[in-house]
């Protein structure tokens, strides 16, 4: 009820307050007239639409056929729809709601409009085709001229399913590729008109015919050079190839290679040489491009692969290691012959790396070693009266990290000699290393998912199949090491704090869960399922988690409860006054009370909640 005077009155002796209500409108808006403009309209075209309509309370909206209308003033609704795509006579609906709290509502479907099509069922007409030249070699190109008329215009016009173009005096040009054999051949032209039924005419008097020359003469190869002659294993040669033929070259080939044309009868290209030493010839292969496909061969051109001898190398490889981390690596001597001692100094920084242990290698008759960690070195000599050939590991090295995370040394040869059976030394080249101290990387989580993301507390009553568990999903990765465990946080849903999610494959680990309600957590329904990755270093990853949103059973309010409020809401529902019922959660009860639910949301489904606030049943 609607306040609007209030007032007192004294009848001397008596005080009386009177107070005024206004009534509510319950009267629809008066649709005084639909005009319609055109009333006759072709498919698919624009119609005007004016309404004149007038309510006490005002005007809230218009609609016709569902388009709404624009306020115009003096009652006047004015809009545009769009008519109907086929053929006949339509009525157009018109709805007026009018401003009151009751929102009444005036409807008028008097006014109608046409609709009519017309058909076209005739063809274009194709009055010529004009071929230029009609004699043409092998894959030549023919120009198309074809003139071709229709009331209804001409859409597309091809020729031998080459689409033509549109030029002026109703032809349509274009070019078509001849066949690549001799013979009289057909142009099929086809023209389709622009009419809603696209009717086609066809025509394929217009012919062509191809005639083919016979080449039976090869290529000439007049030269192929290569550069460099002499070339490392594998390494690029670089090809010219010169040649001719009166039909054209239609390609060159060495060693299989497809060479480039360039200009005066030239092709280029490289070719990558063979691995091994020796003398090579290359083969040249030039095709014609007559229809013969003649070849020319030539091998005379040649190289020659000559192995480069490698240095004999001192070698310590490069050590990452993380913090206390220890590691033995060989120092070898590469590509010798006839090694019969060494010796050398051995440099590092013992605030970084100290070297915990040193090992003989290869060299068999003595070895003898002396560490200083204070001072950051290591010297050693090795003998072998018999020579060592080949690659030779003077000695293994143990080399343990002692200082901090990014710490690097270099590890340095800062003297050596080597010695062959002559007594003479061994020409060689060091080849220092880096020890590196490298901080733990953490896993990484990424990628996590719950599917489905929004299930329904489990209280042991049964309900649609999936409905109560969810698969949790993450993929973890370790760049320095492997992944031990994966837990996730249950606890909020009535699980282990630390349940272990199970390895699938590659980085994928996955677990499947239900909920149970540990407290009421309305409205926020959504729990923030903390992973914890643990790497075989001990480093943990706990900054990700997984969302899931649990819902109570019966719960359409969304309050955490299950009460009379939401039976009341589901009635509400079933007569206009409330927004939808999801399914999931307004589901309880199906057919002969099944638990299990129907997929719909009814009046059982509001009688069992109903129910279940007096004490009977569960939800």
């Amino acid at each position: 009820m609607n306040v609007f005077s209030s007032a007192q009155l004294d009848t001397g002796g008596f005080v009386y307050n009177i107070t005024l209500a206004e009534l509510a409108d319950t009267i629809p808006p008066t649709i005084h007239s639909v005009a319609l403009d055109p009333t006759d309209v072709a498919p698919n075209g624009l119609i005007n639409v004016t309404v004149n309509v007038t309510d006490d309370s005002g005007i809230a909206s218009v609609t016709a056929d569902g388009v709404s209308l624009v306020g115009a003033g003096s009652d006047t609704w004015t809009g545009a729809i769009v008519a109907a795509n086929a053929s006949g006579i339509y009525n157009v609906t018109v709805v007026a709601t009018d401003a009151s709290n009751n929102s009444n509502v005036a409807t008028d479907d008097s006014a109608t409009y046409t609709v009519t099509e017309q058909e076209d069922t005739i063809p274009p007409t194709i009055h010529s085709v004009v071929l230029d030249p009609t004699d043409v070699a092998p894959n030549g190109l023919i120009n198309v001229t074809v003139n071709v008329t229709d009331d209804s215009g001409i859409a597309s016009v091809t020729a031998d399913g080459v689409s033509l173009a549109g030029a002026e005096s109703d032809t349509w040009t274009g070019a078509i590729a001849a066949a690549n054999a001799s013979g009289i051949y057909n142009v099929t032209v086809v023209a389709t008109d622009a009419s809603p039924n696209s009717n086609v005419a066809t025509d394929d008097s217009a012919t062509y015919t191809v005639t083919e020359p016979v080449d039976t003469i090869p290529p000439t190869i007049h030269s192929v050079a290569l550069d460099p002659t002499d070339v490392a294993p594998n390494g690029l040669i670089n090809v010219t190839v010169n040649v001719t033929d009166d039909s054209g070259i239609a390609s060159v080939t060495a060693n299989g290679v497809l060479l480039a044309g360039a200009e005066s009868d030239t092709w280029t290209g490289a070719i990558v040489a063979a691995d091994a030493s020796g003398i090579y010839n290359v083969t040249v292969v030039a095709t014609d491009a007559s229809p013969n496909s003649n070849v020319a061969t030539d091998d005379s051109a040649t190289y020659t692969v000559t192995e480069p001898v490698p240095p004999v190398t001192l070698h310590i490889d490069d050590v990452t290691v993380k913090l206390g981390g220890i590691e033995t690596v060989p120092i070898t001597v590469f590509d010798v012959v006839a090694m019969c001692g060494c010796e050398l100094n051995f440099t590092y920084d013992p605030t970084v790396v100290y070297v915990t242990d040193v090992a003989r290698g290869d060299m068999n008759f003595s070895f003898e070693y002396n560490v200083n960690n204070g001072s950051g070195w290591m010297r050693a000599n090795a003998l072998d009266v018999a020579g060592r050939s080949g690659d030779v590991i003077f000695a293994y090295v143990t080399l343990t990290a002692v200082g901090n995370e990014g710490d690097t040394s270099k590890m340095e040869f800062e003297d050596s000699r080597l010695v062959n059976p002559s007594y003479g030394e061994i020409a060689h080249v060091r080849d220092d290393g880096t020890f590196r101290i490298v901080p733990n990387i953490p896993p990484v989580v990424t990628n996590v998912s719950a599917t489905p993301d929004t299930i329904l507390y489990d209280n042991g009553r049964p309900r649609t199949p999936g409905t109560n568990i969810s698969l949790l999903s993450a993929h973890v990765t370790d760049t320095d090491g492997k992944i031990t465990t994966v837990t996730i946080d249950l606890s909020s849903i009535g699980g282990s704090p630390a349940q272990p999610m199970e390895y699938v494959s590659g980085d994928l680990w996955e677990v499947t869960t239900n909920a149970i309600e540990v407290a009421i957590n309305a409205p926020d329904f959504t729990h923030q399922l903390t992973i914890t990755a643990t790497d075989d270093n001990g480093d943990i990853n706990d900054s990700v988690s997984i969302e899931l949103t649990v819902l109570k059973r019966g719960d359409v309010t969304g309050d955490g409860i299950v009460d009379r409020m939401d039976a009341d809401y589901i009635s509400r529902y079933l007569v206009g006054l409330e927004p939808e019922v999801p399914v999931l959660v307004g589901d309880v009860v199906g057919e002969d009370g099944d638990p299990v639910g129907d997929g719909v949301v009814d009046l059982m489904d509001a009688l069992y909640i109903a129910k279940y606030t007096k004490g009977v049943g569960e939800p």
